[in-house]
């Protein structure tokens, strides 16, 4: 499980409208060697991950990550045909996010079109989904993006909505 969650966590860097924002960028990847449409049954595995924000920069109270991602995520397995089965699981699923809020890039200025450094936390999303008989990843789903500053809970959950809805939207089966 240490090893699943530090693969997980080397992949990112998001939370997340109808289209997709020009600050996010979303992909998805399924093994080559695996044919999804033999896998029918998922189940959680163990408790994913959302880093902790202590003082509540980046998560609004009232506004659970957690529990918003894992029912997108949810929503768009079971949409693709997949039902859960906690018993004897075809494929396991879990997910981390985590946050960067002292990231620096370099912007322009629209008045005076001058560089410079300026802080645009960023925060990422990644799903991945193992076959539950050889513990092998088979697919895995990245979004990323800037964290927007006193976003409305609302807001919040439509971005991470567009997050998970765009990455399945790259699964095919």
């Amino acid at each position: 499980m240490k090893k699943i969650i530090l693969v997980l966590l080397s992949s990112m860097t998001l939370l997340a409208c109808s289209t997709v924002p020009k600050d996010m960028n979303i992909d998805a990847e399924t093994d080559s060697k695996v044919n999804l449409s033999g896998y029918k049954t998922f189940a959680w595995l163990g408790d994913s991950v959302i880093v902790y924000d202590e003082i509540g920069r980046w998560e609004n109270p009232g506004f659970d990550a957690d529990t918003e991602a894992r029912f997108n995520i949810d929503k768009e397995l079971r949409a693709k045909g997949f039902t859960e089965n906690s018993h004897n699981p075809d494929m396991y699923i879990t997910f981390v996010a985590g946050i960067d809020m002292d990231n620096i890039e370099m912007k322009t200025n629209d008045e005076t079109q001058l560089e410079s450094l300026e802080n645009v936390p960023k925060g990422a999303l990644v799903v991945a989904i193992f076959d539950a008989n050889n513990g092998q990843s088979i697919w895995t789903g990245v979004a990323e993006g800037d964290l927007q500053n006193n976003i409305a809970t609302a807001k919040a959950k439509e971005r991470l909505n567009i997050a998970v809805s765009e990455m399945f939207k790259k699964m095919k089966i």
